[in-house]
């Protein structure tokens, strides 16, 4: 059983990482992290910040303010696993964070351990208790990021409205952080400090850019940067990137409406395998037994699997559309 096992997941694993690869090709995502690339390329050469070769991330300062993020930074994939921590908000409570990791990969040993695939169950024991936080804080980061862009245009208007008035910048910002509800304030109160305590705007933007890593608050940081450096009127500018912003969250809003057939589609598809298993289970109760019985019904079972995972994968992706 463990033979067939260890064979059907390297073959899963395998058609997998290959469609992985070649799926994005077919589907355009090419053209948009080219997109994502000039962008980035043009807010670097529109700042003065540190260069890679520096630092790694804006994030090494929060880091160090933090043991527990020095300490997972040293461990094999850590890095990444602490970035997301903080930009999902879970800089201050990242010892929780931690405690609830060691208390997931403990019950998933004991759950290895009662099982019979040995060894392997050791290892997707401990892969699970890295990969299903890791997925829990990328889609923390996404639903806080989506939060933040509702309320951007908002935002902007603020400003405008206090430059407008007279307001410099900073006391904008000041105001932006005190009025508004999270994650919007926490993030703009974290710029608002660092500004008081002597880090320029440009820099505090960009570090703000890198925490919320989307396309709307790179513009601003551009727009501000470019405002900076050649002057204008600042709240036209800001105005006019406010009407472009509210625009694109329409066109976001239209776009999952139209594809909502096809999520509805893809969720029916992938649950009508699951529910006619169910269903010959309470029927025929012995109809499935050589799935679990025999060494090929074993290796059927892992690749049903796998390819049903694959099916939301792929149909996610198709309407996956990025503006």
């Amino acid at each position: 059983m463990l033979e067939s096992v260890i064979i059907a997941l390297v073959v899963f694993f395998g058609i997998f990482g290959l469609l992985m690869v070649v799926l994005p090709k077919m589907m355009g995502a090419g053209d948009t992290e080219h997109t994502k690339h000039a962008l980035r390329q043009l807010m670097e050469d529109t700042q003065h910040i540190q260069s890679e070769s520096e630092t790694e991330s804006v994030f090494r300062s929060d880091f160090d303010d933090s043991a527990i993020l020095r300490a997972m930074m040293k461990m094999p994939g850590g890095y990444g696993l602490a970035s997301y921590i903080l930009k999902a908000g879970y800089g201050p409570k990242a010892g929780k964070f931690m405690l609830c990791m060691l208390g997931l990969l403990v019950t998933l040993l004991l759950v290895a351990k009662s099982s019979d695939l040995g060894v392997l169950g050791y290892i997707l024991a401990i892969l699970g208790a890295y990969f299903l936080p890791l997925k829990y804080l990328e889609r923390r980061v996404q639903k806080r990021n989506d939060q933040f862009i509702d309320m951007f245009p908002d935002v902007l208007d603020m400003i405008v409205r206090s430059v407008r008035s007279g307001f410099p910048l900073n006391t904008a910002i000041q105001m932006v952080a005190e009025n508004m509800e999270p994650p919007v304030s926490t993030e703009f109160k974290q710029v608002a400090d660092e500004v008081a305590l002597g880090r320029s705007l440009d820099e505090a933007l960009s570090r703000l850019a890198e925490r919320v890593d989307e396309p709307d608050i790179n513009f601003f940081v551009v727009v501000l940067n470019v405002q900076q450096e050649t002057g204008g009127n600042l709240a036209e500018v800001i105005g006019n990137l406010s009407a472009i912003i509210r625009k694109r969250k329409q066109l976001r809003q239209k776009i999952k409406a139209l594809t909502s057939e096809g999520r509805a589609t893809g969720w029916v598809l992938g649950s009508l395998p699951v529910f006619l298993a169910v269903v010959l289970h309470f029927v025929t109760p012995d109809h499935l037994n050589p799935l679990f019985d025999t060494s090929l019904g074993n290796m059927l079972l892992f690749t049903v699997l796998g390819l049903l995972g694959l099916t939301f994968w792929i149909i996610r992706q198709m309407l996956d559309i990025d503006i």
